[in-house]
């Protein structure tokens, strides 16, 4: 297995980071690639993943750190920063791989730091912790496979947040403490709700009346199952 390591410095430079040369036909690939921490009073991630498996957390003194595992030449990572704007991508692959080449990443973001964050898979097991982020606002798109995304942290600020999934089960896990309100979009599937309690066109959970601080999460479901569940 080949190892890189990569790193971007500076507050505003701009880097794509794919694309090396490799001897051996099939090799995997892990390579680890950072964004230093710099100031900032709000850092705006998109994360746009195609085929594989993507674990999300927090907790790098820097802005992002990831590991990658993939085929060489196939599905490899890119990551571009400027200014306060971090953007992470996979190439496409108009082959399809036949043997059995992983594509992993695993991602860690900044605690300390206010996020626009903006989560897009596509065949891909996605499991998000997002219980120490500083979340300013939040996007989720997950298109087919399995999604665990963990809202339960006690969060100092509000935030909006949006979810989208498309085919397999989806798991949202929500805090007791913040208030949150759900209002969900019915595809084909079901919607099930635990320790939220229906309130007009929306789900609440016991804290939402009285909380200063709120989670509001527009859902929309494709296919599958979609929970959320008060932890």
């Amino acid at each position: 297995m080949k190892k890189i390591y990569k790193t971007l410095l500076g507050a505003s430079s701009l880097m794509a980071l794919a694309g090396c040369s490799f001897v051996q036909a099939g090799e995997q690939v892990e390579e680890t690639l950072r964004v230093e921490h710099a100031e900032a009073e709000k850092l705006n991630v998109e994360i746009d993943m195609g085929v594989g498996a993507l674990t999300l957390g927090t907790g790098t003194e820097d802005w992002l750190e990831g590991s990658f595992l993939y085929p060489e030449n196939h599905w490899i990572p890119k990551l571009s920063h400027r200014n306060d704007t971090i953007k992470l991508t996979q190439t496409k692959q108009k082959k399809k791989i036949m043997n059995k080449q992983k594509s992993e990443w695993d991602v860690l973001l900044t605690k300390n730091t206010p996020l626009d964050l903006s989560i897009q898979t596509g065949a891909a097991e996605t499991t998000l912790d997002l219980t120490e982020a500083k979340l300013h606002n939040l996007s989720i798109e997950a298109g087919v496979g399995e999604c665990t995304v963990d809202l339960s942290g006690d969060y100092e600020e509000s935030f909006d947040s949006k979810i989208q999934t498309g085919v397999g089960e989806s798991i949202v896990y929500l805090p007791k403490k913040t208030g949150v309100k759900v209002t969900a979009e019915k595809g084909i599937g079901e919607i099930h709700m635990e320790g939220l309690t229906k309130m007009g066109d929306s789900w609440v959970n016991e804290a939402y009346d009285s909380s200063a601080t709120r989670i509001h999460i527009d859902a929309e479901m494709g296919v599958g199952d979609l929970t959320f569940i008060v932890k």
